[in-house]
């Protein structure tokens, strides 16, 4: 029966609110590009002695996944 207000009280707050669950955030994330490229960027400045990337390249591909990361944000979702 619906309240006073019109909220479905029998509804659990995160769907009546419209917000996403942990595992749905989880799950969006495992799938997001922009996750996996700022987990590589991550991995490349703390591994770049152990692989051999001079300094000068990893804060070329900072800047590269910076960017696209920025950009595909700002990018409308069709």
């Amino acid at each position: 029966m619906p309240s006073v207000i019109g909220i479905d009280d029998t509804a659990s707050p995160p769907a009546q609110w419209g917000m996403k669950t942990i595992g749905t955030k989880t799950a969006s994330l495992l799938i997001s590009p922009r996750a996996w490229l700022a987990a590589a960027a991550v991995v490349a400045i703390v591994l770049h002695d152990t692989i051999g990337l001079p300094e000068d390249t990893v804060k070329q591909i900072l800047a590269v996944v910076v960017a696209w990361i920025i950009g595909d944000s700002v990018r409308p979702t069709v």
